[in-house]
């Protein structure tokens, strides 16, 4: 498998764990407050995995040569 295709594949992926997690995320969202109370850390868990997968497809985007 040549670079630009495992770069492309990796970024896919990423993209849809990403989706995955956004997903289970607005679920918490619309948990009432006091629900919600107690699964704060699971929920801030799911947005710092988030933000760390926006981070990784944002270095596979500017490493990886796409041209």
């Amino acid at each position: 498998m040549n670079t630009n295709k495992c770069c492309e594949s990796m970024e896919v992926e990423l993209a849809s764990w990403r989706s995955r997690l956004s997903e289970v995320a607005s679920k918490f969202d619309n948990v009432p407050s006091i629900d919600k109370y107690k699964l704060t850390p699971q929920i801030e868990g799911i947005h710092i995995l988030m933000t760390e997968l926006d981070d990784r497809i944002m270095m596979l985007r500017k490493e990886c040569a796409t041209s």
